[in-house]
C-alpha cells in the first residue's frame, strides 16, 4: 500500500513531536467576565464552567454556537523528562497549530502563563508557529490559545524541527512534497476527490512550501 501523507509531515509532525491533543477547556471571548477578559493567559484562571471539547476532532467545533468569533482554548498536559529532552534536542522547540482559519487573522497564545507576541496568518496560511523551548517544563504545563474564529481544526504538536518550505525540506521531504502535490493534481484533473480528500487538499493549498507561496512564508515572523 501507498501511505498519502499529511500536511504536517511536511511541518515538524512526526515521531520526534510530542501531540497537544486533548480535552481543552474553550470559551467566547465575549462571554468572558470583564475581569478575566485580559486573563486567558493565566494557568489558575477559573475555567471549571468552560466548555470541555476535545481537539481537534470533535465535531461540536462545527455547530458551536457562534462562528468567526474569538474564542480561548486552554488546557493542562504533561511533559515527561524524556518527552522535553527530544523535543529540545536542538536548543529550541516549536509550537505548530493548525487551525485551517483564513489568512489576516491574528493568533495569539500563552504557555504557562507567558504570552507571546501575537502572530498574523499571511494570505491563505492556516498555521503559526511559536518557539516555546524556553517556557516549557518537565512535569505540567499550561497552554492558552485565543482563537479569532473558535475553531481548531487540525493538528496542535511540539517539535524539535523548526519550519522550512520547499526545496529545502531536504532530498527525501522535497521528493514526497512533489510526488504529494503531483497525486492531488491528479486527483483534481481526474474528478477522484472525496469529501475527506477534498478537505485534505485544502489544507495542502494553504501549506507554505508551495513555490507560489514561498515568499507569503517568509512573512511570518520566526524567532532567531
Amino acid at each position: 500500500d501507498i501511505r498519502l501523507p499529511e500536511p504536517a509531515e511536511f511541518l515538524g509532525w512526526g515521531e520526534e513531536a510530542v501531540d497537544l491533543k486533548g480535552e481543552w477547556r474553550r470559551e467566547l471571548v465575549e462571554k468572558l467576565p470583564a475581569e478575566a477578559k485580559d486573563k486567558w493567559d493565566v494557568p489558575d484562571l477559573d475555567d471549571s464552567g468552560w466548555q470541555k471539547i476535545v481537539a481537534p476532532g470533535d465535531d461540536r467545533q462545527i455547530f458551536r454556537e457562534k462562528r468567526r468569533a474569538p474564542t480561548i482554548f486552554r488546557r493542562t498536559f504533561e511533559l515527561t523528562d524524556e518527552q522535553l529532552a527530544r523535543v529540545k534536542v536542538g536548543g529550541k522547540v516549536w509550537l505548530y497549530a493548525w487551525t485551517l482559519e483564513m489568512g489576516g487573522t491574528t493568533m495569539e497564545i500563552a504557555v504557562n502563563g507567558q504570552r507571546l507576541p501575537a502572530k498574523t496568518y499571511p494570505t491563505h496560511i492556516s498555521w503559526v508557529v511559536f518557539e516555546v523551548g524556553g517556557l516549557l517544563r518537565s512535569g505540567t504545563n499550561h497552554v492558552a490559545l485565543r482563537l479569532p474564529w473558535g475553531k481548531l481544526s487540525y493538528r496542535v504538536y511540539l517539535s524539535p524541527e523548526a519550519p522550512r518550505c520547499y526545496p529545502d525540506l531536504g532530498p527525501e521531504q522535497n521528493a514526497r512534497w512533489v510526488d504529494y502535490c503531483d497525486f492531488i493534481a491528479w486527483l483534481r484533473e481526474d474528478g477522484q476527490t472525496s469529501c475527506a480528500l477534498d478537505a485534505s487538499r485544502q489544507a495542502v493549498e494553504r501549506m507554505p512550501v508551495q513555490p507560489s507561496l514561498v515568499q507569503q512564508l517568509a512573512l511570518i515572523e520566526i524567532e532567531a
